[in-house]
Parts: structure tokens; sequence; C-alpha cells
């Protein structure tokens, strides 16, 4: 019992014990404690993780993205940049690929058009799309605009994409 009560003195000092230290005593006993509080923290954070801080960060920004693209689409660079109806026919290989500015109908002259890219998502490196048999119908495409790579507007395109020669029943060949 009274090896214990020396190890709790020497632990756990008492006030007058404490004052009689020397600064660097002080110190070193100090940091001893914010040590393992430190190492305890870090303990339970390994154990017991809070969510995924970079998933709800991308989260955020998919909203804000959102967010951005509704306030922008009233700008007049996004009002002066019209999308179309394009009919297109689906050949022979049956798939056919298509880039996202090829669905822009007209841009005003003043525009410098080395700025802007067109996508079909909020990535501006998804520019292209492969369609085929299952994509034979008129649909509206989001074509996404970005100028300097930020996005800044987004607007629908139809794309009327027909079979007319009906090479989508032909069977496949080896």
């Amino acid at each position: 019992m009274i090896q214990f009560d020396k190890l709790i003195r020497k632990v756990f000092p008492t006030r007058i014990q404490f004052k009689k230290w020397s600064l660097i005593a002080k110190a070193s006993y100090i940091g001893v404690w914010l040590s393992f509080a430190g190492i305890l923290f870090g303990a339970y954070s390994h154990f017991f993780p809070r969510e995924n801080q970079a998933l709800k960060m991308a989260e955020m920004e998919a909203f804000g993205t959102i967010v951005l693209l509704k306030v922008l689409e009233n700008s007049s660079l996004c009002c002066d940049i019209k999308t179309g109806k394009f009919l297109v026919f689906l050949p022979f290989e049956r798939e056919l690929q298509i880039n996202a500015k090829e669905l822009i109908g007209t841009m005003p002259s003043s525009v410098d058009k080395s700025l802007l890219k067109f996508s079909f998502t909020t990535d501006p490196k998804d520019s292209i799309r492969i369609f085929n048999c299952n994509d034979i119908m008129i649909q509206d495409i989001d074509i996404y605009f970005f100028n300097n790579r930020k996005v800044f507007c987004s607007k629908p395109a139809k794309l009327d994409l027909r079979d007319p020669l009906e090479y989508c029943s032909l069977p496949l060949s080896k």
C-alpha cells in the first residue's frame, strides 16, 4: 500500500510539491500529460472515425455546382449560346460517337470559342458519348458549357437518333 501511495505522489504531485519544482520540471510534467492525452485522442480517432470528410466535401461541391448552374443559367452568354434539335442516323456499325460541341446550334460571333468547352456532365473531360441501338429515340441531353474550365451554364439539346435502314435488327456478324 505504501508503494502505491508513493507512485500516486510521483504521478500526481500535491500543490506544494508542484510549486517547489523548477520551471523545466513543470513543463516536462505538463508535456507528458499532454502527450498522453494526444495518444488517447489519436487512438480514439483511429478506432471510432468520423464520417468521411472528403466524401462530404465532394457532395457539397456537387451541390454548389448545381446551384451555380442555376444562378448562372440566366447569364447573357448562356442565353446567347443556343442548342438545337439534331437528327442523326445510326450507321451500319450500330454505334455512333458524338462530341458535345456538335450539339451546339448557334453562338454569337463575339464569343471567344477557344475558351469555351462543352460536355455531357459537369466534368469537362466528359465531352464524348457513344450512342448505340439502345439509344434510338428522341432524347433531351444536357450540355454543360465551360468558360475557362469553369462550368457556367447548361442547356438541353434534343437528339433524334434513328435507324431507318434497321441495322439494329440485323444479326451481329462474327
